[in-house]
């Protein structure tokens, strides 16, 4: 039988191999982080426009919905004839 010798590792190898394990790691926890970190100012632009967009839309509605109300009213009102030619004065010159 042959005789075997167990070789020794290095620790300078060990400690090598330990920093560039930890050094990829490093790395890649870092390209993840850059990642969701873009994602997420991407998502608080669209949260943005979508809240501009929401105030002028409830403003619209808003508007429409007076309108809608006074010509309710109008409508309704007994006291109130509609005119059927209009005359506009202009100021003289």
């Amino acid at each position: 039988m042959k005789n075997r010798r167990k070789k020794r590792v290095s620790p300078a190898f060990l400690v090598t191999l330990t920093l560039i394990i930890l050094g990829l790691g490093l790395t890649l926890a870092g390209n993840g982080f850059a990642s969701t970190g873009f994602q997420a100012r991407g998502v608080e632009k669209q949260i943005k426009a979508l809240i501009e967009e929401n105030k002028l839309l409830e403003i619209q509605a808003a508007n429409l919905q007076s309108i809608q109300k006074l010509s309710e009213s109008v409508g309704n009102s007994a006291s109130l004839v509609p005119v059927s030619k209009l005359k506009h004065i202009e100021p003289a010159k």
